[in-house]
């Protein structure tokens, strides 16, 4: 028997945490429909808004989106009504749209059950494993393996933020760029490269604050020394340009945020914002 397909897009102005949180727990609604799920995190313009208009006149579906602009908000509700296509926040009536949409009942599932049966919940697992075994440039060789590699000079976030994708169900390396050791990544082919960077002020702040935490702040050397950092920040920045890596200033912005960047790259690579992992 052919099951009915639904295209189901989450649209966020920020991580797209709520909004995604909110269409996993409708999905497990039903194991009736074959569920394909686009994500667009960080919609702050009409112009993304436009683009995701014109993947939806190729693939309609139904939009479900949290977006606190209420301009923006507006103007995806005008594109999706040209296109008449469903759109909505959460979590009102959005069991019954998906019911209606789709001609079926929902059948329910108990949480265990659920998981059991979700193989994405095997994937993270597997994610989680391979990040926490590759962080910190561990088994360098198997980088090839991984979905993400976040290189950058020591905290630039690069292990926290490999965590969290790695909670999405993204396979992610890190390796550290440490001032005047040569890097070679010609061979490094299949996952996606970027490169994590800083502020000299922010990078010095956090690392003060890291030897105050561990009582070392009488211990001197080139860790907290900003002549030393401003030199680390400019080789990796070189090292960045020369390879051609998308770079992300994470100075201001928490891991979420940064996350979301780096997933947005990640889609542009893949040549679109289809979920598959």
């Amino acid at each position: 028997m052919n099951l009915p397909n639904l295209n189901l897009y989450t649209v966020s102005d920020s991580s797209g945490e709520t909004v995604i949180a909110v269409s996993k727990a409708v999905i497990s609604q039903f194991d009736n429909i074959m569920v394909q799920e686009y994500m667009w995190p960080l919609v702050r313009s009409k112009e993304q808004i436009d683009e995701i208009a014109v993947a939806l006149k190729k693939k309609p579906g139904i939009v479900i989106y949290t977006i606190l602009n209420k301009e923006l908000r507006e103007h995806l509700k005008l594109k999706c009504k040209e296109l008449d296509v469903k759109c909505f926040s959460p979590i009102a009536n959005i069991i019954a749209e998906i019911c209606s949409y789709c001609g079926v009942l929902t059948s329910k599932k108990t949480p265990e059950k659920e998981i059991l049966s979700d193989l994405n919940y095997f994937k993270k697992i597997d994610a989680i494993n391979f990040t926490v075994n590759h962080d910190d440039g561990q088994q360098n060789k198997d980088f090839n393996n991984s979905d993400i590699l976040l290189t950058g000079v020591s905290r630039t976030s690069k292990s926290p933020t490999s965590l969290y994708l790695a909670q999405r169900g993204y396979k992610v390396a890190n390796w550290p760029i440490i001032n005047g050791v040569e890097y070679d990544f010609s061979s490094i082919n299949k996952p996606l490269v970027i490169g994590l960077t800083i502020s000299i002020e922010r990078l010095l702040q956090i690392r003060q604050y890291r030897l105050i935490g561990q009582d070392l702040q009488n211990f001197n050397n080139d860790y907290t020394d900003a002549t030393s950092i401003k030199d680390e920040i400019k080789y990796a920045n070189r090292i960045f340009k020369k390879n051609n890596f998308p770079v992300i200033d994470v100075t201001s912005k928490a891991i979420e945020e940064i996350s979301a960047e780096i997933i947005n790259l990640y889609f542009a690579k893949k040549g679109g914002h289809l979920i598959t992992i």
